[in-house]
């Protein structure tokens, strides 16, 4: 019996957050939330427009914290809910994107903020190789994804808040039933053992942990 009330799918751009995500709320029974979708300055931001980049941070950071007072609301209080995000991984971007004195002022509005963000009871974190990801992200630099791929697993991997699933997300097809299927068999062993931090690994096409 699966007993985290919160899972948070996450991983780099393209790695099928939102796919697992869905397909993962729908096998549990869960409430499905999804991430922003929408961002006016994200294009801006991409062609390296410093302006727009901190306006880019901030506008994730706000709306993000919006979608976690929305977890708290009575409708989804009393229910399992699968997100395809985690809010606390703003700041990856936050570090790569801003200047020091940019990233002064987002940390201070960041600490504002903190004391409200919800934590996830269980993190799955689909962890592209360096090949996938720049595949899969080819409008942007590959300098600039390897930075983020180093900068998504350091965090991640450091995470002390609750358990965090690696799964090798290369081969992953978050539409077979089969890998959701697996991928429900660890979790539930991951509930089963009452752990609540440390790390995890799983490869969909090796042996379970």
């Amino acid at each position: 019996m699966i007993d985290f009330r919160h899972i948070a799918i996450e991983g780099l751009p393209l790695s099928g957050k939102t796919a697992t995500a869905l397909a993962l709320s729908r096998k549990l029974g869960s409430q499905f939330v999804s991430d922003v979708q929408e961002n006016p300055f994200l294009e801006e931001a991409i062609a390296d427009n410093e302006f727009s980049a901190f306006q880019t941070q901030l506008f994730f950071l706000i709306k993000r914290f919006k979608k976690d007072e929305s977890l708290r609301g009575p409708e989804l209080f009393q229910h399992n809910v699968v997100t395809d995000y985690c809010s606390s991984k703003n700041k990856i971007y936050a570090e790569l994107l801003l200047s020091e004195e940019e990233l002064k002022l987002y940390r201070e509005v960041d600490s504002l903020l903190g004391s409200q963000r919800i934590i996830p009871n269980l993190i799955i974190y689909l962890q592209l190789s360096e090949k996938k990801a720049v595949s899969r992200n080819s409008k942007l630099e590959s300098s600039f994804i390897k930075l983020l791929q180093e900068a998504y697993d350091k965090f991640f991997f450091s995470w002390k808040y609750s358990p965090v699933l690696f799964v090798k997300a290369d081969e992953f097809n978050p539409d077979s039933d089969e890998k959701i299927k697996d991928l429900i068999r660890v979790i539930d062993k991951i509930s089963i053992q009452g752990s609540t931090e440390g790390i995890i690994y799983y490869s969909p096409i090796g042996n379970e942990p």
